[in-house]
């Protein structure tokens, strides 16, 4: 385990174990995005198609169950082109309830890139190709 505690994923997010959960669509919820978290490793809840409802109780559920701040949330980018809400809420959060990290994914994140920097967010983007 010393080896993996050590990578540069778990310095940069304080995981005592290499993985971070898919934010898969409407399946990552908050119970489980803070099961993974009080884990060790990075929970993200599945923002997936941007629905504001969902994505603020899933969230705000992973906050308070976890209350380790390795909590994140993840996006389809495409969606977000159409509604951004559920990003901005996020994002607009209080410093201390912010996502560790958003994750982009089927879609150009560099829209969203410097609108997640400067929340403090790591931004990871899932990678469809390499063009």
């Amino acid at each position: 385990m010393t080896i993996f505690s050590s990578s540069r994923l778990c310095a940069r997010f304080g995981l005592s174990t290499p993985i971070v959960l898919a934010p898969m669509a409407l399946a990552s919820g908050g119970a489980l995005a803070s099961a993974c978290a009080r884990a060790g490793a990075l929970g993200l809840v599945g923002g997936g198609y941007g629905d504001l409802v969902w994505t603020q109780r899933e969230y705000t559920l992973a906050l308070q169950a976890a209350d380790t701040g390795r909590i994140g949330c993840g996006f389809i980018t495409w969606k977000l082109d159409e509604d951004a809400s559920a990003l901005d809420w996020v994002l607009d959060l209080a410093p201390e309830h912010r996502p560790r990290a958003v994750m982009l994914s089927f879609g150009d994140a560099r829209r969203y890139a410097a609108r997640i920097a400067a929340s403090g967010a790591a931004l990871i983007c899932q990678i469809q190709r390499m063009e």
